[in-house]
């Protein structure tokens, strides 16, 4: 009985595989079905906003196409969440133009283009920065509007055509970092982005400020509230801020030669040394000062300091500009948006550095009337990054 039944097992079992073939290969034809159809839905999107973009370019150009060689279309984004669809385009810019954020060179910066759209076919178009001190890729699909990597740690700043930054969100580990609900002056935090050229030789040059951030609430409207953000670019007195500190840009070490005069002394003299502070006149009204020495300055450090050890003129201008920047710094705040004059502001300044620069370089002298040195005098000279490296 045995040996007549196991035909009909040996069919019943050739059945059931090809049973269990026919389905797989049915599903795996329906799976195959339904990726191309999300696929061509996908291609569909981005062939929409890259020709609607093409034919608004000119109410979208962004100050970043200016120096970008690709918008590189055929490696767009798309992402899906309660937003509805979002499509970021990364952006690679000209050969030998990068863009800095802050003095924090460590740091590494990415651009897209993110497009939200509506019913009607129309976009709301940004600029978004990405910067990290991690490997990046800007091309990846899991970083996005709606998503993060695990262990993305850095800043998404996110601008609209105004240049104005709608979103600027920190985050550790991919998680966002709720920001300090602070709107004081003198506590408010920013970054600004520049444009930068950089030469063959390693030297820089700023072409232009893209924009600054703060840390206060946005409530302009326009945020894209990139990954569940909406941080803002700060509220107006913290912009009021942001522009004014802009406008006093560090001193260089490069401003200050210093020379033997003799054997146990150095000395640096400097024209044009200049910063800025804003005053209220008589009105009311808010304006900028420029406070100014055409005249040369003159600094003198020793060659030795009282520990025994030696005062080089690299590290002596860069203690030099440390202390000129600070002063610089102090006088600027102490009496931003106050009644005094111009003059007042010229001779704290004056009294400033003069007591406080033998603090910073024990020994050390400054001179406002200076007329018997034989220095050269040089150039008064900013840096954008910080006083830069003179040692």
């Amino acid at each position: 009985m045995k040996l007549k039944n196991q035909p009909k097992k040996s069919s019943l079992k050739i059945f059931l595989l090809s049973f269990l073939m026919f389905v797989a290969l049915t599903n795996c034809q329906k799976e195959e079905t339904v990726y191309g159809i999300a696929n061509e839905q996908v291609n569909n999107s981005i062939s929409n906003v890259e020709n609607w973009f093409k034919q608004n370019r000119s109410q979208h150009d962004f100050k970043i196409l200016e120096h970008t060689k690709t918008i590189d279309w055929d490696n767009a984004i798309v992402s899906h969440g309660e937003k509805g669809e979002a499509i970021e385009i990364p952006l690679l810019l000209d050969d030998g133009i990068i863009t800095q954020f802050g003095d924090d060179l460590s740091f590494k910066t990415f651009h897209r283009l993110l497009f939200l759209g509506d019913d009607e076919n129309t976009f709301e178009v940004f600029h978004v920065q990405i910067v990290t001190d991690i490997a990046f890729n800007n091309n990846q699909e899991t970083f996005n509007f709606y998503n993060f990597q695990d262990d993305f740690n850095g800043y998404v700043a996110v601008a609209n055509i105004e240049n104005k930054v709608v979103d600027f969100n920190t985050y550790k580990k991919g998680n966002l970092i709720a920001p300090k609900n602070d709107t004081n002056l003198k506590s408010a935090t920013y970054s600004c982005t520049y444009f930068v050229r950089v030469y063959n030789d390693g030297s820089m040059e700023i072409l232009f400020l893209l924009y600054c951030n703060g840390t206060g609430n946005d409530d302009s409207g326009g945020s894209s509230n990139y990954h569940g953000g909406g941080n803002g670019g700060g509220d107006s007195n913290a912009e009021t801020e942001i522009k004014e500190k802009i406008d006093n840009v560090p001193p260089s070490c490069e401003s200050f030669k210093y020379e033997s005069t003799t054997s146990l002394w150095q000395e640096s003299a400097v024209q044009n040394i200049y910063f800025n502070v804003f005053l209220i006149d008589i009105n009311g009204i808010k304006h900028k000062y420029t406070i100014s020495f055409p005249e040369p300055i003159l600094f003198g450090v020793p060659k030795n300091l009282v520990n025994g050890g030696n005062l080089s003129p690299g590290t002596a201008a860069e203690a030099t500009a440390n202390a000129l920047n600070d002063v610089m710094s102090e006088i600027s705040r102490e009496y931003a948006n106050s009644h005094a004059s111009s003059t007042d502001v010229k001779i704290a300044f004056r009294e400033r550095l003069t007591n406080s620069f033998k603090d910073y370089i024990p020994g050390g002298r400054v001179n406002f009337n200076a007329t018997n040195y034989t220095v050269i005098p040089t150039e008064y000279k900013v840096n954008t990054f910080g006083i830069g490296n003179c040692d």
